[in-house]
């Protein structure tokens, strides 16, 4: 059977990533607010899965913060411990009020989830959605990533009596990641119930992204390694974009 993507995969979804260190992600996006001297006092995020990365954010000037994802089931998975205000809602159509926040933040490539068409409503309804001097900080996988670790890719592991499967491929020419998640779910005896999830990432060139964020009125200031904070190059596995509306 197959279902909609991080719907069952949900309350793995942590063990899976068990190897993301967010805590790091965390103190890359404190450097880059200084660096960039924001102090922001509202934040959205988007795209915020389990919300493990928020529960690293160390953002003493905010007054209110609110983390959404598209998936209902991955917000429910957080923490039970986690106590700011959640919502499921899509990236392309943000259900919050024109300049209502001054830093919005999409991170892990979860923009790579959207299609081009999604990508562009992204762009426009983060340029109604920030207050003027607001920051828009997201990043992207890369080509790079994709053929260096998901290129014909499969692993494999136990959790609370299932057994996952994961395989990846990159199809180059469609510039599309494919990554199956198989969850078998024991019956009784050899008999096992497979759950098939099917999530697709698009991997977008650079240019290709600077073009939409200058046609949404959104302007690049900053185009930087993930890991290391140094301007991006061709050898990035992921690129953190910092934007502000025009």
């Amino acid at each position: 059977m197959e279902t909609l993507p991080y719907s069952r995969l949900a309350e793995h979804y942590d063990r899976l990533m068990g190897h993301v260190h967010y805590d790091q992600w965390a103190v890359s996006i404190a450097k880059l607010l200084k660096r960039h001297k924001h102090k922001p006092k509202r934040l959205l995020e988007l795209g915020a899965g389990t919300c493990k990365l928020a529960i690293f954010l160390e953002i003493p000037s905010l007054e209110f913060r609110v983390h959404t994802d598209l998936s209902l089931p991955m917000l429910k998975s957080a923490m039970p411990d986690f106590t700011w205000p959640r919502a499921a809602c899509d990236a392309s159509a943000i259900p919050f009020a024109d300049h209502s926040f001054d830093f919005i933040l999409m991170c892990y490539d979860a923009v790579n989830y959207l299609d081009a068409k999604q990508i562009r409503l992204l762009f426009e309804e983060v340029k109604r959605v920030l207050v003027p001097g607001g920051i828009f900080l997201f990043d992207i996988t890369t080509e790079e990533n994709s053929i260096e670790w998901f290129e014909d890719y499969c692993d494999a592991f136990e959790a609370e009596g299932q057994m996952l499967v994961r395989r990846s491929s990159y199809d180059v020419a469609s510039r599309v990641q494919h990554n199956w998640i198989d969850i078998f779910e024991p019956l009784g005896g050899d008999s096992y119930h497979r759950i098939r999830e099917h999530h697709q990432q698009y991997i977008y060139p650079v240019p290709t992204l600077c073009e939409w964020l200058n046609e949404c009125d959104l302007g690049l200031v900053d185009l930087v390694d993930a890991h290391t904070l140094r301007p991006a190059t061709q050898k990035s596995d992921r690129i953190h974009f910092m934007v502000v509306p025009r």
